[in-house]
């Protein structure tokens, strides 16, 4: 069947889905970005994928093939940059991104480039080249696809040292639509490295969660364990990193091998 020209295929649901209010998750991913992973996260109800190329030695075919199964079969892929560079939001929100994280972020200039880079004419100033992995490549109609990407990419600012939290509302004024609280990064700013729930820390994090919640900005945070996942939901976060594909490998693996490890090794 010809192409539906008219369908603006745009990865927006995880946008709207927050500004409804709705609680969103999904793992970090560090190691093993592959297409079979994204529709196996996707299949067992995971809402997103964070790719941290901060950290991750992944190259950016691995992470386009990846994105691409994750959006075919519903889930959403948050790429978080090393730094902030044009080339590397346009790149991956061309390869169909649903959002990028800037790492870092102590000022308002710096969501201002974000958004800018992330936003196509007259909101912004992305490049426009369409029929690749942003729209599906699929031929979309230019003028509908344009009006649902720049309402349905996202703009993560991640505050994670102690100047980020000082300048919060400054961040805010950059028009970030989710900030994302490093409590990893914050611990180490404060003096308290590995401490994510010293006093000092929370204080902080307290802080930005206020600020964000007077102007309506969504929230941020990782959470390895579950149960500090429910805490931070609780208190109103809407965006939750939960575990990494290691770490559920991790977990999983001592599930499976603790019953018979009595059984293992020399008899």
């Amino acid at each position: 069947m010809p192409a539906d020209s008219t369908r603006p295929a745009v990865p927006g649901d995880l946008a709207r889905r927050l500004r409804a209010g709705e609680v969103v998750v999904g793992p970090l991913i560090f190691d093993l970005a592959t297409p079979g992973l994204a529709i196996t996260l996707a299949d067992a109800g995971w809402d997103f994928a964070l790719i941290d190329l901060e950290h991750a030695p992944l190259d950016a075919p691995t992470v386009a093939r990846f994105i691409l199964a994750g959006r075919q079969d519903g889930l959403a892929t948050i790429v978080k940059l090393p730094d902030l560079e044009r080339s590397g939001v346009q790149r991956f929100l061309d390869y169909g991104a649903a959002g990028i994280q800037a790492p870092h972020v102590e000022g308002a200039d710096e969501v201002r480039r974000l958004v800018r880079w992330s936003r196509y004419p007259p909101d912004g100033e992305r490049g426009q080249v369409f029929g690749l992995g942003n729209t599906g490549f699929c031929a979309v109609d230019r003028d509908a696809y344009v009006r649902e990407a720049n309402a349905g990419i996202l703009t993560l600012a991640m505050i994670e040292t102690r100047r980020g939290v000082e300048q919060v509302e400054a961040i805010l004024e950059g028009g970030p639509d989710v900030v994302f609280i490093g409590t990893g990064d914050l611990s180490s700013s404060y003096g308290v490295p590995g401490q994510m729930t010293h006093p000092i820390v929370l204080e902080a994090a307290e802080r930005v969660l206020g600020a964000c919640d007077a102007r309506g900005v969504a929230v941020a945070i990782n959470a390895e364990e579950p149960e500090t996942a429910r805490r931070w939901i609780e208190r109103g976060v809407r965006m939750v990193a939960c575990s990494s594909d290691l770490g559920m490998i991790r977990r999983q693996s001592a599930l499976l091998l603790d019953p018979f490890a009595d059984l293992l090794g020399p008899h």
